[in-house]
């Protein structure tokens, strides 16, 4: 069992914090919270994503085995989704920020 006592004091403590944290917010201070230090775990996987469209974009162009159409088709598409996915990945942080 815990002790009683030990229990009154954290409970007074994060009454205390909380009448703080009250306090700021009404005097217009922000408060720091865990939300606000996410980490970016996601940016590697990203970037390795648009390189290897980049690279299959330029793969295709040197092949050479398809018609002068559809080696353009395909590189352009592949170059949009690259694009396409850092523009993404980008507006999503910019609003998690938020």
């Amino acid at each position: 069992m815990t002790d009683p006592k030990k229990d009154i004091k954290q409970l007074v403590k994060e009454m205390d914090q909380t009448r703080d944290d009250i306090e700021k917010v009404s005097n217009g201070k922000t408060i720091p919270t865990k939300s606000s230090k996410q980490t970016n775990r996601h940016f590697p996987t990203i970037v390795d994503s648009a390189c290897i469209l980049m690279i299959f974009s330029m793969a295709i162009f040197y092949a050479n085995q398809a018609t002068k159409n559809e080696i353009a088709i395909l590189t352009s598409g592949s170059i949009g989704a690259s694009a396409g996915l850092l523009v993404g990945y980008t507006v999503g942080r910019r609003r998690g920020r938020q």
